[in-house]
């Protein structure tokens, strides 16, 4: 991907003294994240020839209480793990992450999961990766007269680790974490989209 043009960010390590922590006396949904069991009815995938799988993502979301939380059920059409997440959509509560900060954590993760790998597989002399991921959204209008707009800037991606590994290594272990995670590739990509509403069991869209 494209260099960032934005200044260095700040190494977390010298960021922060501790590891996060909830707000004190923040009322938060507990378990904000629960991993579910498979489901077994799926049949494994085998991978083709030319190496490429498809994995449609299904998912389902419920309004729960108190109002402005929503639980949502991420159910990947494949064997593997499937997961309950709460969030918190209040605008001035912050007891859980909201749905977009739940998404680029999911990329972090992703991207971080990708480095681990390939590290592990080339046996690098790596420790201390951690990165620093910057999004910035925009919301105008209102759902009310449909004139509700949302809107994403490029996503800021600053990586940092310790190694004992030469410069030109640890940039060729860069570039393949980029190619190889699936949600980085998303985020340079031009993907269609495709709503479909029913209500009451009856198609609106």
């Amino acid at each position: 991907m494209a260099s960032s043009g934005a200044p260095d960010a700040l190494d977390p390590f010298l960021a922060h003294a501790r590891a996060p922590a909830p707000l004190a006396g923040a009322a938060a949904p507990d378990p904000i994240i629960t991993r579910l069991e498979p489901d077994a009815a799926v049949e494994p995938r085998r991978v083709p020839a030319e190496g490429r799988i498809a994995i449609p993502i299904r998912g389902s979301a419920t309004l729960v209480a108190p109002p402005g939380i929503v639980a949502t059920t991420v159910l990947p059409a494949a064997p593997g793990a499937r997961f309950r997440l709460v969030s918190d959509e209040r605008p001035a509560s912050r007891s859980a992450p909201s749905a977009l900060a739940f998404a680029a954590a999911g990329v972090a993760f992703c991207f971080l999961t990708q480095f681990g790998r390939y590290i592990e597989h080339r046996k690098y002399k790596v420790h201390g990766l951690r990165l620093v991921q910057t999004w910035t959204f925009e919301r105008s209008g209102r759902a009310e007269d449909f004139s509700l707009r949302g809107a994403v800037s490029p996503v800021e991606t600053h990586v940092f680790l310790n190694a004992d590994e030469r410069d030109d290594a640890m940039q060729t272990l860069l570039e393949i974490a980029e190619n190889t995670c699936y949600l980085h590739a998303s985020l340079r990509s031009a993907l269609p989209g495709r709503v479909e509403a029913t209500l009451n069991g009856e198609a609106l869209l």
